[in-house]
C-alpha cells in the first residue's frame, strides 16, 4: 500500500475473514457480500469512482 494513495473497497464472499490482515488499514474497506446481491454491491460502491 505504500506505492499508491488510493482507497480500496474490496467486496466478495467472506472478504472480512479472507483478507482480515487489511481490516486495520484506513485505506481499505472490506465488504462481505454476494455478487448476486446487486443492491448490496451498489451500496458498497457509493462514493467511489465506480459508483453506479
Amino acid at each position: 500500500m505504500a506505492e499508491t494513495d488510493l482507497n480500496l473497497v474490496l467486496y466478495g464472499r467472506h472478504v472480512s475473514q479472507r483478507l482480515a490482515r487489511w481490516a486495520a488499514n484506513d485505506r481499505v474497506t472490506l465488504v462481505d457480500g454476494d455478487f448476486q446481491d446487486q443492491a448490496r454491491l451498489q451500496a458498497a460502491l457509493v462514493g467511489t469512482d465506480w459508483s453506479i
